[in-house]
């Protein structure tokens, strides 16, 4: 897709190798990695494998959505596409993997200013919703709020909120621009990068967005919660919070995969219930390499269908 990936590829392995070697003399020992193996936590791996593969789905079904007649491909080759760019976002340093599917789009002859508009959309319901789950555990357990800004949050929160509440009116007034512009040549892009907007305003395209959003986010923050109750014994709102502030600290992720700050975020919460250092820093690495496998699996798969679909 870029003649620069394979060195991007590289740069990313000597992050984690960074990461490792400053972490060599605080790893866990052999043995304490043994609880891996459990009957308990195995059955958790395979739920949380399966609930991640349901969500990237989810998350393919919504990407096609906001892409529907935006792109000359079916649904099931835009949602494999999404599946193989989310992993090459995963796996390539410094969110450079956020130009990837712009450039995909572009390849098979979309609309791209319309795909760069749809995924802020996406971003953007992304955020409101794990913000509304770090105010949900921080509501629960006020000592979580150490770890973050409680007012900051809330603030930010209510502020998105009345930012989509405004998005109809917003957009009315970005096409009256647009209109006025129709003469210069950046009219058009203008015009497709604020219909990636617009499927917030279409009744259909906004259920369908709004409920395999949540449905993706919540099932993952029960997983979560799920998961560090049956290792470790801590409240709900543990994994939860563990969940939000991962997934909000890839905003400034460097290695590839959020590697490093989510064993970091994971083992500070924990440590906040006390769960021992080692213990929390082996169950949030096992926790992180499962659903690494389970995008790795999905992609590639994805990968292999559009491989499949070019042959035909």
């Amino acid at each position: 897709m870029s003649r620069r990936l394979p060195a991007r590829f590289i740069l990313g392995l000597l992050l984690i190798g960074l990461v490792l070697f400053l972490w060599r003399g605080q790893l866990p020992a052999a043995r304490d990695w043994i609880v891996l193996g459990d009957v308990a936590a195995l059955r958790q791996f395979g739920l949380v494998f399966l609930v991640v593969v349901v969500s990237l789905l989810l998350r393919g079904l919504r990407w096609a959505v906001m892409m529907e007649s935006r792109i000359p491909a079916n649904r099931a080759t835009v949602i494999a596409g999404y599946g193989w760019c989310f992993l090459l976002l995963q796996l390539l340093p410094i969110r450079s993997g956020e130009a990837v599917r712009p450039l995909w789009v572009s390849r098979r002859g979309g609309n791209v200013p319309h795909a760069l508009g749809a995924i802020i959309v996406e971003r953007f319901i992304d955020l409101i919703i794990l913000l509304g789950l770090l105010v949900a555990a921080g509501a629960a357990a006020p000592d979580l709020r150490r770890f973050y800004r409680d007012d900051l949050v809330t603030v930010l929160l209510i502020g998105c909120l009345l930012a989509l509440a405004a998005l109809p009116f917003l957009l009315r007034l970005s096409r009256a621009w647009i209109h006025r512009r129709e003469s210069s040549g950046t009219s058009k892009g203008l015009s497709g990068f604020v219909d990636g907007f617009q499927v917030l305003t279409h009744s259909g395209k906004s259920g369908i967005i709004a409920a395999t959003s949540l449905a993706t986010w919540t099932s993952l923050a029960a997983v979560f919660a799920g998961y560090f109750g049956v290792l470790h014994g801590v409240p709900w709102y543990a994994g939860v919070a563990v969940f939000s502030l991962a997934n909000l600290s890839a905003v400034i992720a460097v290695a590839p995969g959020n590697f490093g700050i989510f064993e970091a975020t994971g083992t500070m919460v924990l440590g906040l219930y006390g769960v021992p250092v080692d213990q929390a820093l082996v169950s949030v690495t096992g926790l992180h390499v499962t659903l690494l496998s389970a995008q790795l699996g999905f992609g590639l798969a994805c990968r292999l269908q559009l491989l499949i679909g070019e042959d035909r």
